[in-house]
């Protein structure tokens, strides 16, 4: 019996070969039978009966050790990658929590129309410099209590704008003090001050140095004692401010450093200043006008820097020569001090001014000492001097 060619073609085409596949077969395989997701997930917690797992024999996993030779920082889940900005170490600023002690300062508070008043009012101060017309102001308020709002303001204002109304803001409390302000309420105000100094430098950054020389110059006006920069309540909230004012107070010639912290107070450079009191002053020396030279001074318009007309007059009357120059100068400090455009102190100050300049003097003027000692002799004489004063020369440390 013969088999026909093509049916041999046709059987072989049916063999499966060894790898399970159908080679001839255009047809794919059937579709495959979806298990069941309820019998796989059984299978997978535990559910069947070769593969689940009793509870005693489940192994505690082992926690992952970074230093094993083994570890694969990818396989760890609980590791989570944040990006992170280091900065550099600051040194942290201790902060005081209230207490007792200001708790009781800050006890009183001025009302928003004290306070709104009081700005005003100090807004047109830096404007005029009129000290009177602040002290009328601060009668018609006639709040005593709050009257340490006016010591606070007038400086926290200043210290936002320049050195000529930072030495107006000096002046008016030395000029309002024991009229209009009791030292209590000055020293209340400065107490304010303090407490707030910590938010006054993150507006203004010098406002420490600033709160150090406000402190240091009431000191030297004598509208603050000495022993407010070293009290309990100073040291406690202020300590880098009260040794900055004690610092600026212990220099050399502090006095007269701290009356010019601010500068002259009328805008101009101190150089210019001097140039025009020298200027009345020689004009005087010739002309011995006592009216003029009055009117001259008053239009300074700086009565914290009459020291330096005192000083400055004494040095140009003794640079003229004669005795009679001398004693000119002494009639002018004299007419300038019973009319009240010098005040006692600042005469005082600028003799003991000059007094340190005397040596370098006496160098050019061998009897400037003499001529120096009928000066003084004349002011003990017209009283505008005490009757203590020494003339001797003081030399510089």
């Amino acid at each position: 019996m013969s088999i026909a060619p093509e049916a041999t073609v046709s059987a072989m085409k049916d063999v499966p070969t060894t790898s399970g596949s159908f080679s001839g077969s255009d047809k794919g395989l059937p579709p495959r039978k979806e298990r069941s997701k309820s019998r796989d997930a059984g299978k997978r917690m535990g559910g069947g009966q070769k593969a689940s797992w009793k509870l005693a024999e489940i192994p505690r996993a082992v926690p992952l050790d970074p230093n094993d030779p083994n570890y694969d920082s990818e396989a760890d889940d609980n590791v989570v990658l944040v990006s992170t900005v280091i900065d550099s170490p600051k040194k942290s600023t201790p902060t005081l929590e209230p207490d007792e002690l200001a708790a009781k300062e800050l006890a009183i508070n001025a009302p928003p129309e004290i306070k709104k008043r009081t700005i005003e009012i100090l807004e047109e101060y830096f404007i005029n410099g009129d000290a009177e017309e602040v002290l009328s102001s601060l009668n018609e308020l006639d709040e005593p209590e709050f009257h340490y709002e006016m010591v606070k303001r007038v400086i926290t204002m200043a210290m936002d704008k320049n050195d000529k109304e930072r030495e107006l803001a000096s002046r008016l409390l030395s000029t309002l003090y024991m009229d209009g302000l009791t030292s209590g309420q000055v020293l209340m105000g400065f107490r304010r001050l303090l407490l707030l100094a910590g938010d006054l430098q993150i507006d203004i950054p010098t406002a420490k140095n600033m709160l150090a020389i406000f402190c240091a110059r009431a000191v030297v006006d004598e509208i603050l004692p000495p022993s407010f920069l070293e009290d309990p309540f100073t040291t406690r909230y202020a300590p880098e401010i009260a040794a900055e004012a004690i610092k600026k107070l212990s220099i050399n010639h502090a006095t007269a450093r701290m009356e010019k912290a601010w500068g002259p107070g009328d805008g101009r450079p101190v150089e210019e200043l001097k140039v025009a009191i020298d200027q009345l002053t020689k004009e005087y020396l010739l002309s011995r006008d006592l009216e003029e030279a009055a009117h001259c001074v008053r239009e300074l318009n700086v009565p914290h820097f009459h020291h330096e007309v005192v000083k400055r007059g004494i040095t140009n009357s003794l640079e003229e020569g004669g005795g009679a120059n001398s004693a000119a100068m002494a009639s002018l400090l004299a007419y300038l001090v019973s009319h009240e455009l010098v005040s006692t102190g600042q005469l005082i100050k600028g003799f003991e001014r000059f007094k340190l300049v005397l040596y370098d003097v006496a160098l050019d003027i061998p009897n400037a000492a003499v001529l120096f000692q009928d000066i003084v002799a004349r002011g003990i004489s017209d009283g505008i001097l005490p009757k203590d004063f020494d003339a001797s020369a003081v030399k510089k440390e």
